[in-house]
């Protein structure tokens, strides 16, 4: 599927996409949206690792090699990836409210009764923001890696990846959007990924070059972050702002395998869909949207920069429960819609910013949504 930023035209991508505020489905705040401080460090030697799933085996970007050592709470690592065959098996069902028996032949995380782990037997990390670099088909990715305060690396946490806008960076992304003061308060890891170009290719848009594969960066840091940290694997979520908000979208649709929920804002599925959206299995997925939003228009249509035509915020909703099976059954709180009849038992929802912009979503709304859910 390709989901474009209209805000900019493609020769005028120069400087960040600056969200405005983080907005509430009732109002808006004011948020900091300066870069924040670089930190620079090194991580611990990592070894090969992928993604435990259920009873059948699959192949993943999987063996992620790391050198370095850490120092100061604080970490720079670098890694190479490459496609291999991951063998694994499993029977009854891994997930939250399941069990399952599992073995792997994964090295550096685990799957132990219901919850598929990271590595919480020798992980290092320590809290605070870690710089991390992976080698993907030849090219150098980068993010940052918030591990939250009182981490101690023997309780498999959640982990949230959130993209930035068109034109912004990792670490602007971790300054306005407020998902990394909520890690903090609410104990998850996070991840800011840097887009290439400062964009996301999601289809048909938004990198120059369409060679560029960011399902593939994402799946390779989720490998790469529970090889170095006690990650439950089970719950992986994606959100993110505007051109970002297309990622989180995209990575619903392209590798629900992997991402239990997404919470995109500032952004719609696009008319037409290009390719259709075919997630391997329903996916939660919340989205926040302004009424007022000038580059992706709440009512669909032409974007600001005139190059892609949105579906619509409630049109995007009703596209999602055609995706994810739902019935016609809605409840509504704080200004959230909500289908809570899907098929797998997830549930999709818009929350609706009256007189909002083109803004991040508000973060406690998002966490609060995407938390209900775990891969089966």
């Amino acid at each position: 599927m390709c989901w474009a930023i209209a805000t900019l035209s493609a020769s005028a991508c120069s400087g960040p996409e600056e969200p405005p505020s983080a907005a509430k489905p009732n109002g808006s705040a004011s948020v900091d949206d300066t870069t924040g401080a670089s930190v620079t460090t090194t991580s611990a030697t990592l070894a090969s690792t992928a993604t435990a799933m259920t009873a059948s085996a699959m192949s993943s970007s999987a063996s992620t090699a790391t050198t370095g050592s850490s120092s100061g709470g604080v970490a720079t690592s670098s890694a190479t990836t490459s496609d291999s065959a991951v063998a694994s098996s499993a029977t009854g069902v891994a997930g939250a409210g399941g069990s399952a028996t599992a073995s792997s032949s994964e090295a550096g995380s685990e799957t132990t009764g219901t919850v598929r782990v990271g590595n919480c037997a020798a992980s290092t990390l320590t809290s605070g923001d870690h710089q991390r670099t992976l080698d993907i088909d030849g090219m150098g990715r980068s993010y940052t890696l918030h591990v939250p305060n009182g981490y101690d690396g023997t309780t498999p946490l959640p982990l949230v990846f959130d993209f930035h806008g068109l034109g912004g960076s990792g670490m602007q992304q971790a300054s306005s959007s407020g998902y990394r003061a909520l890690a903090d308060r609410e104990g998850f890891l996070i991840a800011f990924p840097d887009g290439t170009e400062n964009a996301w290719n999601i289809g048909q848009c938004c990198t120059s070059s369409q060679d560029v594969d960011d399902v593939a960066f994402t799946r390779a840091m989720i490998d790469s972050i529970a090889a170095d940290a006690c990650v439950d694997l089970a719950r992986v979520y994606v959100t993110g702002f505007s051109n970002g908000g297309g990622m989180a979208y995209f990575m619903a649709c392209e590798a629900a395998d992997v991402i239990a929920a997404a919470a995109p804002a500032a952004f719609d599925m696009l008319d037409p869909e290009e390719p259709a959206c075919a997630p391997s299995r329903p996916i939660a997925v919340l989205s926040s949207r302004g009424t007022n939003d000038t580059a992706v228009p709440y009512d669909g249509g032409r974007g600001s920069g005139n190059r892609v035509t949105f579906l619509g915020a409630e049109q995007s909703l009703a596209r999602w429960a055609e995706i994810d099976g739902c019935s016609e059954t809605v409840s509504s709180e704080g200004g959230c819609v909500y289908r809570t009849e899907c098929e797998a038992g997830v549930e999709i929802g818009l929350c609706t910013i009256e007189g909002g912009g083109h803004a991040p979503g508000d973060a406690d709304t998002g966490w609060a949504f995407l938390s209900r859910f775990s891969l089966p």
